[in-house]
């Protein structure tokens, strides 16, 4: 974690330590499971557990000692020390300490991300140290879906870096995962900037800020005039040197806020970054090896047009033949609604395309019915979270139409769903 904001105890005082960072043990997204099964753990003294949890909303947990000799309960439990720290849009991150007394834990609300730290806190207490504990945790979980990620790198890059005063842009090419139902949730990035080499004029405080781009790949050659989408990024990682034994060091950005915009995608994006900002602590182009698949562009500082990176050489001779920009992406493919082309009859009921669509301000959705029925209209969003009822009621037979307002809906794709008698039928819209 080491994050001294939240307390001292966070976070390292010495500054040679600034980039040590933990490892969680769990790592889940709320918006893909919706529980942590049971986990056996045997802590050593001293030795720390780390959950985090993204997403969640309504946490449950349960955790205990679980010793083979319940008379070692209470003393086992003394050794422990459990606590969470809670973070929530818009609120301080917050920290939350649990007594282990055999009950539940509950934590109400929607979390952004949850931080379960579970210590054996006596590092030298003999005669046996280890300390056995059981845990779980549940949740109302916001969707169903799953994340789909794409890399094209091994973590290893080719340790070829390119520097020149002026702005690059690089790009990988990324077929998207049932684009029908996919949003890009989250992009990997592994800029390297002019202030991380030997000999460079930049002081290591200079800023480090990158534009991140997603770009419509559908005409087979990347166009800043086909941006979808874009985004200015301070780098968050601790400054460091790039050395020649130093990995690829990733950060991941979340965009799961700007779901409208990136939903909804065509077949294939570019996904890359390019420089922003009035400094001059350029990025330099450092590619990974990757001798299978030739999807990355380039643009060249003083150029006007993408060149594909296989086919790019150095001033120096040195070519990227067997190169690729380290860029992941991962996707977040919801399945809770299932949509199939033509299911727009079933027992009885009958349900039409909207029009317009797409739409702006208003659309219509008709529906139709063999018989009275009770009928239940609703929408749901990419993600499967319903976003409006639109009818609930017993409607007689023939057909009937409802209007629907884009006020309050975000531009992007909807689904709506006709339930009536223990059949349903789903279609699609468009809000612009």
């Amino acid at each position: 974690y080491n994050d001294r904001t939240l307390g001292t105890k966070y976070g390292y005082l010495n500054p040679f330590y600034d980039n040590v960072r933990t490892t969680a043990d769990v790592v889940i997204d709320g918006r893909t499971e919706s529980n942590v099964p049971d986990t056996q753990l045997s802590l050593e003294g001293g030795a720390v557990h780390y959950a985090d949890l993204s997403d969640v909303t309504d946490l449950v947990i349960a955790i205990d000692v679980n010793p083979s000799n319940q008379t070692l309960i209470t003393s086992y439990r003394s050794r422990m020390a459990v606590r969470a720290v809670l973070e929530r849009s818009g609120q301080p991150i917050e920290e939350v300490g649990f007594t282990l007394d055999g009950t539940d834990f509950v934590l109400n609300g929607t979390f952004d991300r949850v931080r379960l730290v579970i210590v054996n806190k006596r590092a030298q207490d003999p005669p046996s140290p280890v300390v056995p504990v059981l845990y779980s945790a549940s949740w109302q979980s916001q969707s169903s879906g799953q994340i789909v990620s794409i890399q094209y790198d091994d973590g290893d890059p080719s340790r070829q870096y390119f520097a020149t005063s002026g702005t690059w842009i690089q790009l990988t090419e990324f077929t998207v995962p049932d684009a029908d139902r996919a949003s890009l949730d989250r992009v990997s990035l592994a800029p390297f900037f002019d202030n991380q080499f030997l000999g460079t004029t930049q002081s290591t405080s200079a800023p480090r800020d990158i534009e991140l781009l997603v770009l419509d790949a559908t005409s087979g050659v990347p166009s800043l005039a086909n941006e979808i989408f874009s985004l200015e990024v301070d780098d968050p990682r601790p400054f460091s040197e790039v050395l020649t034994t130093s990995g690829l060091d990733h950060f991941e950005l979340d965009l799961s806020a700007y779901n409208a915009e990136l939903s909804n995608l065509p077949e294939k994006v570019y996904i890359g970054f390019g420089d922003t900002g009035t400094d001059d602590n350029y990025t330099v182009f450092g590619p990974a090896i990757n001798t299978v698949d030739d999807v990355s562009f380039v643009r060249l500082p003083g150029e006007t047009n993408f060149s594909r990176l296989w086919g790019v050489t150095n001033n120096d001779g040195t070519c990227c033949n067997e190169r690729v920009v380290p860029v992941r992406a991962h996707f977040l493919v919801a399945d809770v609604v299932s949509v199939e082309p033509g299911a727009d009859v079933a027992a009885g009921i009958a349900l039409l395309p909207n029009y317009p669509n797409p739409f702006a301000a208003v659309t219509e959705i008709g529906f139709e019915l063999a018989n009275p029925a009770p009928v239940r209209l609703t929408v749901y969003d990419l993600l499967g979270r319903e976003v409006a009822v639109l009818a609930s009621d017993v409607f007689g037979s023939g057909r009937h139409t409802v209007s629907v307002s884009g006020d309050g809906l975000s531009a992007g794709m909807y689904f709506y769903r006709l339930e009536s008698d223990g059949a349903e039928v789903t279609r699609t819209m468009v809000r612009l």
